[in-house]
């Protein structure tokens, strides 16, 4: 009787979506329970729909009375939007508790997890920390314990994982399971403000993260498309910045948005003037033909903008996180670099890579028309 109320009091609200409405009702009449949850599905994520009708009463008067019957994965994904809707925290931790602990979400493992994961999200914003690290170990055993996941159990755990992180503050866990939740999940189903919000927190992790020196990843995400064109644009650029090694863009750039840069970092300006300066001797370096990798002193000092007496610890520092291997020359006043990190590189450095094998080709070229031209009838025969 409710779901027919429901219907009816919706299809009164939303005139204009009559026909999604009278599909619904009509799914639930014949029991077509596969079919009404694809429609419910595209019905919660039409636009502005939570600011129009109560989802939270549509979930308990409809969803729920064949939630049993559905795919328990979508029934997830269902309550996700649903709860994402709420303001109050403490709401949110009750909903996802009772949905995690629901006798058709435990009896199915991918589901469970997926509610777990959820429900993590629901301890970690409401402080409750210790709480939220035994249900997320409890999520990585059922996961292990899988031959296969959906990929959308997957995106709800590393989503969770990375929320986790990110409130203790542990830029490089966060940014390493932020990714691992991008490779799984279908933005299509997440709002673009959560892929903004998610896209800033990435790049501010990615910048003070002590032990990341790799951006090609994360920009080659497409994430931090959404803070192109806005305000936030300027973050886009430093990161690209960062990747490049680009000292000069760098200040540049810090002269043009100091505010926002201030405001953003503000304890955390000095780590970006010395991860600059580390990544921009390692774009040196990488410019570098394979046979001049004895790279002096004072060129680190031009490209880094560093002074004398700071070179060998930051190359010391290159060595110690691995970035590179190489012998410091301390006397001679150089380092012999014979290895450099692999790292995902942006097009231009791809670019210039192709141009440098191009070179390297006619060089072997020309050393080889040149042999042929000195070889004589004798050496021939």
């Amino acid at each position: 009787m409710k779901v027919a109320e429901n219907f009816s009091k919706i299809s009164k609200q939303l005139p204009e979506h009559g026909e999604i409405i009278a599909r619904m009702q009509q799914f639930h009449e014949k029991k077509l329970w596969h079919q009404l949850t694809e429609e419910i599905v595209k019905f919660i994520w039409l636009d502005n729909i939570a600011a129009r009708i109560d989802l939270v009463q549509f979930y308990n008067e409809v969803v729920l009375d064949f939630a049993p019957r559905m795919n328990q994965l979508r029934l997830c994904q269902i309550a996700s939007e649903v709860c994402y809707h709420m303001t109050d925290p403490k709401k949110k931790l009750e909903f996802y508790e009772k949905l995690s602990s629901a006798n058709h979400i435990t009896d199915d493992a991918e589901s469970h997890i997926f509610a777990l994961s959820l429900y993590v999200r629901a301890q970690v914003e409401n402080g409750l920390i210790t709480e939220a690290m035994a249900v997320l170990d409890e999520c990585e055993t059922k996961l292990s314990d899988l031959n296969y996941a959906d990929s959308c159990v997957h995106a709800a755990y590393y989503r969770a994982k990375a929320a986790l992180y990110q409130y203790k503050q542990d830029f490089s866990e966060f940014y390493s399971n932020g990714l691992q939740y991008l490779a799984y999940a279908q933005v299509e189903m997440v709002h673009a403000s959560d892929l903004e919000t998610l896209a800033l927190d990435l790049a501010y992790a990615a910048l003070v993260g002590e032990n990341i020196y790799n951006f090609g990843e994360l920009i080659e995400s497409q994430i931090l498309n959404y803070i192109k064109g806005g305000p936030s644009e300027w973050v886009w650029q430093t990161i690209e910045m960062f990747s490049k090694g680009d000292i000069e863009g760098w200040e540049s750039l810090k002269s043009r948005c100091s505010n926002q840069l201030c405001q953003l970092f503000h304890g955390n300006y000095e780590i970006l003037n010395q991860k600059m300066a580390t990544l921009a001797v390692i774009e040196l370096i990488f410019n570098r033909r394979s046979s001049d990798k004895n790279i002096s002193f004072s060129d680190i000092m031009n490209v880094s903008r560093i002074g004398a007496e700071e070179v060998e610890l930051l190359l010391m520092k290159a060595l110690s996180l691995g970035l590179i291997r190489g012998r410091i020359n301390e006397t001679e006043q150089f380092i012999n670099v014979t290895w450099v990190r692999p790292r995902v590189l942006l097009p231009s450095q791809i670019e210039a890579m192709k141009n440098r094998l191009d070179r390297w080709g006619e060089t072997v070229k020309d050393a080889l028309n040149l042999i042929e031209n000195q070889m004589t009838p004798e050496l021939i025969s």
